[in-house]
């Protein structure tokens, strides 16, 4: 679905309702990609409509050769070593890309645990392929979260606690995709019981070209 609304105020119920969403989480090695740093790790899920509930339909994440070093106390926070990714076993992002745009398909909502962060990385990749930056709306799960359930550190571990998830570990792609999927679902649950939520919710939406 997801027809690009250039006015938030626009969105109803039915556009939260009925669009699909991508929800991604990257890691890399330290800094902006623009001055040199690889994307070291994906992780996804596609959440969309089924009957009245939504649901996670598809999953996918992968190690990423990034084909340089990764800073060592970068491996420590994300838990990936250089020598883990860096050779030819992993593939290189470009590849990755490639199955990433076929999941988003640019007709889902982006979703990120604050989405300026995967924003910039898939919008980097997304410039160099086609020399434009990206527009699409996104929603981020930790402005969610902190409106929504009411709490201040909104962090994925928290929320993992919270959901009582503990199959993985924040900084872990896809432990991370799936808990901000888990936050966007209840989220959506809450807004069908109580529509009045609807301003709330969009406090979490917004709309980026780069």
């Amino acid at each position: 679905m997801s027809k690009l609304v250039r006015n938030i105020e626009a969105m109803d119920l039915d556009y939260f309702q009925k669009n699909a969403y991508f929800v991604v989480d990257f890691e890399n090695t330290g800094g902006n990609l623009s001055d040199g740093h690889k994307i070291t790790a994906v992780g996804l899920c596609i959440v969309q409509p089924r009957g009245e509930k939504m649901k996670i339909t598809k999953k996918f994440s992968t190690l990423i050769n990034p084909e340089r070093e990764i800073p060592e106390f970068i491996e420590k926070l994300i838990g990936i070593k250089t020598s883990q990714v860096n050779n030819p076993r992993y593939p290189k992002v470009e590849k990755i890309f490639e199955k990433l745009e076929k999941m988003f398909n640019y007709d889902k909502i982006f979703v990120a645990h604050g989405t300026k962060f995967d924003y910039n990385m898939y919008n980097h990749l997304y410039l160099q392929k086609y020399r434009k930056n990206l527009h699409c709306v996104h929603v981020d799960t930790c402005k969610l979260a902190k409106k929504l359930f009411d709490i201040n550190k909104a962090n994925i571990g928290n929320m993992a606690e919270l959901f009582e998830l503990d199959f993985g570990r924040h900084h872990q792609p896809d432990f991370d995709a799936y808990v901000a999927s888990q936050i966007l679902i209840k989220s959506l649950r809450l807004l069908r019981r109580k529509p009045e939520l609807l301003s709330d919710f969009r406090t979490s939406v917004s709309i980026f070209n780069g």
